[in-house]
C-alpha cells in the first residue's frame, strides 16, 4: 500500500493489521502502538534495492512476514506510493513461501494493486542469493 493508507489507523484495524514493512524513509514509522513496525530507510531507488544491502533488507523483511504470519498476524507492506518497493516485498515473500515466479506473484499482486510495479532485478539477486531451490522463483 502507500504512506496514506499506512497512515490511515481505522482502516488499519478494519483490516486486522498487525505488523507494517514500512520502505518510506521520508514516512513517519511507529506511529501507532498497537502495530509493530520494520523500518527500512534510505533504500529509495531500483538501484538501491538491487544492491546486496537492499536485497539483504528484502530477504529479511520476508522472514518478518512470515514470523508474524505465523503468530497469527496480517502484514501491510508500503512505500511512498505502494507500487515499487512495497511489491518487491511482498513477490519475494510469495517466490519463498508460496514457490511462485516472479511474473506469477507479480500478476497476483497486479489484481488488487494493477499499479504493482517491482523491482524485478532486485528479485532476480533475492532468487540468486536466497532462495534454496533452482525451482522456486523462476519467471
Amino acid at each position: 500500500g502507500s504512506v496514506g493508507a499506512a497512515l490511515n489507523h481505522r482502516a488499519l484495524q478494519s483490516h486486522n493489521i498487525t505488523h507494517i514493512v514500512n520502505w518510506s524513509s521520508t514516512s513517519r514509522c511507529n506511529v501507532w502502538d498497537d502495530i509493530e513496525y520494520e523500518c527500512i530507510i534510505g533504500l529509495r531507488s531500483r538501484i538501491d534495492m538491487g544492491r546486496r544491502i537492499g536485497v539483504k533488507k528484502i530477504a529479511d523483511s520476508v522472514e518478518f512476514i512470515e514470523q508474524a504470519r505465523l503468530a497469527g498476524g496480517s502484514v501491510m507492506s508500503h512505500c511512498w506510493y505502494g507500487r515499487n518497493r512495497s511489491v518487491t516485498l511482498l513477490v519475494a515473500y510469495l517466490m519463498k513461501y508460496a514457490g511462485m515466479s516472479i511474473n506469477e506473484a507479480t500478476q497476483l499482486i497486479a489484481e488488487t494493486r494493477p499499479q504493482a510495479d517491482p523491482y524485478v532485478e532486485a528479485l532476480r539477486s533475492y532468487q540468486r542469493h536466497y532462495l534454496d531451490s533452482g525451482e522456486r522463483g523462476r519467471e
